[in-house]
């Protein structure tokens, strides 16, 4: 029998509110995002949708740690792909959605989202040696390496983009330990979605990212990763991408575009189970019911 090497949970996009939110004008300011949402309310599309939760934040998240919490045996850690916070003023403000997050009663390992603070996260994992200027990091737990890249720090207009010193950085760790199973997590997804809004804010110089992830196959048995909302699994060049939806809301992704009806929710939660083996690595998904607005 196979042994066990890493039983982990993959959420993303939690989105907790912060108490003060950076200024809109700032955060999403620019000509070429404003043409861009001028362009989607004329086709009818709301994109706040993607961020607007039938319940809190801090209620929608409590239920998936609760969710995660009622497994019938233990994880080893969470690994979170990002946007932990929308647009938090400060990073003392990570600081509220400590005590939460510890609920989990195991590491938790972030990834910077478009609407994160750097310095907020590495006060939520003070003990994971990161880049001084971006939150590159490598997790290693009992021979499993999950290399982890920011690619929000050289992002435009909160999509996403990978300096080429950060692409050499990431080829150089794919490359690392050849003999223990491998990994990655990101937040912006590399390959194009066919969706117009959703490759908007998707990663500048994905293909340049996507060839780094191919030198790692057939090692490479995933890359994690969020900012999408939703559960869109691609395979590409042998290269395995994974995304989970946010416990707050779950936008319908459909290639080829979105309708002028706008984004439709589905009220459908969840995590991704990862168990990593000697042989390999298995993923299942959870759902788990989303608190009723009622009940709040």
């Amino acid at each position: 029998m196979a042994e066990i090497l890493a039983t982990f949970i993959h959420i993303s996009d939690t989105h907790f509110e912060p108490a003060i939110r950076l200024d809109q004008q700032a955060a999403y300011g620019s000509a070429r995002i404003a043409a861009f949402f001028k362009e989607l309310s004329e086709k009818g599309i709301d994109l706040g949708a993607a961020h607007r939760a039938s319940v809190p934040a801090e209620v929608a998240n409590q239920a998936l740690i609760d969710a995660v919490n009622e497994l019938p045996f233990p994880i080893d850690f969470v690994l979170h792909t990002g946007d932990v916070m929308t647009d938090a003023a400060d990073a003392d403000q990570y600081d509220a959605i400590k005590a939460t997050m510890d609920g989990f009663g195991v590491p938790v390992y972030y990834l910077r989202g478009n609407h994160d603070n750097r310095e907020g996260l590495r006060r939520l994992m003070p003990s994971v040696e990161t880049a001084t200027d971006t939150l590159d990091y490598v997790i290693e737990h009992n021979g499993v390496r999950i290399v982890c890249v920011d690619s929000a720090a050289n992002g435009v207009d909160h999509g996403g983009r990978l300096s080429d010193e950060q692409l050499e950085w990431l080829r150089t760790q794919l490359a690392a330990d050849s003999e223990k199973p491998l990994l990655a997590a990101i937040h912006h997804p590399p390959l194009l979605l066919g969706s117009d809004m959703m490759d908007f804010f998707g990663v500048t110089n994905g293909a340049d990212v996507h060839d780094v992830y191919k030198t790692a196959v057939p090692r490479l048995q995933a890359v994690f990763f969020g900012h999408i909302h939703q559960v869109v699994d691609m395979m590409r060049d042998g290269v395995y991408y994974s995304c989970v939806q946010s416990p707050i809301s779950q936008p319908v992704l459909i290639p080829g575009g979105l309708s002028a009806d706008g984004l439709h929710h589905e009220p459908n939660p969840g995590f991704t189970l990862v168990v990593v083996t000697s042989e390999q690595t298995y993923f299942r998904r959870v759902n788990y019911p989303m608190p009723m607005p009622e009940a709040v």
